[in-house]
């Protein structure tokens, strides 16, 4: 899950060039770890003339935020057929908002800032794991409805996953980013800010799925901030595990 070592990288190349050789119309799939798919080396590697495989569109990073619209479309599918309280209801009617009368505008987009985009928050209920979507129908009410998703969202995302995704897969340099955006005054960084955040390290924050990139700005989304830090209370060696995104919340992050 670490770096590539020089050996490591000469058996990609290897591999790659085999690839071509014998398999020339066929398309290659390679999958790498966040560390490694964001160290220079590897980059610089897949770019090389004779691979061709340049950092473009044609990646697929997993860790990418969803869009804003599509964020929108899921929050509303999980959320449709709840009922909301009779001031919301006339409230978004007094404001001539569109759609379903028993459908709250408020919710989603409360539900939706929580999340941001966080790709793995909303996994349980587009899987139905664990039977999600069931638990679901059983809230009536948009607000219990839009509190239960935010509660899995950040379950999802925090426990176990995190040593893992942050721990073992993010470099020091990148956590140190996750703690910089953490303490933040600002909710955001926009792209090519290069004056407070190295762009190699925040390209290992996002791929750790603890900072998100959207719309040209990077973040951490509440829910993960929130199971940072009770990831970072409950657990005796959270610190020296995730080093040193800790220290963000006992130096008053939030």
């Amino acid at each position: 899950r670490g770096v590539l070592n020089d050996a490591e990288l000469k058996a990609m190349r290897t591999l790659l060039q085999w690839g071509e050789e014998v398999a020339e119309n066929k398309t290659k799939v390679l999958v790498l770890h966040p560390m490694a798919s964001t160290q220079q080396e590897v980059i610089n590697l897949l770019a090389e003339p004779e691979l061709g495989y340049p950092r473009n569109t044609d990646w697929i990073d997993f860790s990418d935020a969803y869009s804003a619209h599509v964020e929108e479309l899921i929050v509303k599918a999980l959320l449709d057929g709840c009922k909301c309280d009779a001031a919301t209801r006339w409230k978004k009617v007094a404001n001539n908002i569109g759609g379903h009368p028993d459908t709250c505008e408020g919710e989603w987009k409360n539900v939706a800032k929580y999340i941001g985009g966080h790709p793995g928050a909303y996994m349980p209920f587009l899987t139905n794991k664990n039977g999600a979507l069931s638990e679901l129908d059983k809230e009536a009410s948009c607000e219990a409805r839009g509190k239960t998703i935010q509660s899995a969202a950040k379950e999802k995302i925090g426990g176990k996953l995190i040593p893992i995704n942050i721990g073992s897969s993010a470099s020091q340099e990148a956590r140190e980013t996750i703690k910089s955006l953490l303490q933040s005054k600002e909710a955001v960084v926009a792209d090519g800010d290069q004056t407070r955040l190295d762009q190699t390290p925040l390209r290992g924050a996002v791929a750790s799925m603890a900072v998100m990139h959207r719309a040209g700005n990077y973040y951490v989304p509440q829910a993960e901030k929130d199971a940072l830090e009770d990831w970072c209370a409950k657990n005796a060696n959270a610190k020296t595990q995730i080093d040193p995104i800790c220290n963000a919340f006992l130096e008053g992050a939030r």
